[in-house]
């Protein structure tokens, strides 16, 4: 849920993260600003584990949690290879404890907020969806196997050229180079995160409530894993 808001900033849905969860339920995926937002007791992963386990079978279903990434990093990884069919040995792991994509920090996304209050609208990237009209689609027109007529127009989705990557990528040109430097994006995620990541608990006053919640839904883990980690039922 956390990692979902951080991303969300990322695509410029610059917004609290009151608002960002709607515990009122609405209908609608955005608010009024055409930010997304996410009710969050839909998310019950006992309710999405059971599921696959009738659609496809408990034993071929996997579950690692990411606790376990963060205490027993080498040793859940070379289970998640072991699935996979791989040796662990086979592989190359530059740094074992790295985080090779860590979500926007407390600090990014608060300066992406106050840059989103203080500059004129004109002059702030809109929000990036990926579904229905106005989406940016994954991938690029080129290798689509979509209709290009049906799917890649204006009328479906918006081009966007800061968010999809140019067909010359990674041989960026000088061009796209600066302009990648100095996207907003970019400042925050590998300039100012990179060199002070300043991080703090985004929940706040929410905390407790969703706690509670949660581990009185995740219960139902006990039932269908046996191995669960204890902060998601103490």
């Amino acid at each position: 849920m956390l990692s979902c808001y951080r991303e969300s900033i990322y695509e410029h849905h610059y917004q609290k993260i009151e608002n960002f969860l709607d515990f009122s339920n609405t209908e609608s995926d955005f608010n009024e600003n055409g930010f997304v937002k996410l009710y969050p007791y839909n998310l019950n992963y006992s309710v999405f584990i059971q599921s696959l386990y009738e659609v496809y079978g408990k034993n071929n279903i996997h579950t690692f949690f990411f606790e376990d990434f963060k205490r027993y990093r080498e040793e859940t990884i070379a289970k998640v290879l072991d699935v996979m069919d791989i040796d662990f040995n086979d592989i190359h792991i530059k740094d074992v404890t790295a985080i090779p994509n860590r979500g926007c920090s407390f600090f990014g996304i608060k300066l992406s907020l106050a840059r989103y209050n203080f500059l004129p609208k004109k002059f702030i990237h809109r929000p990036i969806t990926f579904f229905g009209p106005g989406s940016v689609p994954a991938g690029s027109e080129e290798l689509s196997c979509l209709s290009k007529d049906k799917y890649w127009n204006d009328q479906i989705f918006k081009r966007d050229n800061e968010e999809i990557r140019s067909i010359n990528y990674p041989k960026l040109s000088i061009a796209e180079k600066i302009k990648r430097e100095f996207s907003w994006r970019h400042i925050v995620k590998h300039r100012i995160d990179s060199v002070m990541y300043f991080d703090k608990d985004l929940l706040y006053k929410y905390r407790a409530e969703l706690d509670r919640t949660f581990k009185n839904m995740n219960k139902e883990f006990k039932k269908i894993i046996k191995e669960v980690p204890k902060e998601y039922v103490e």
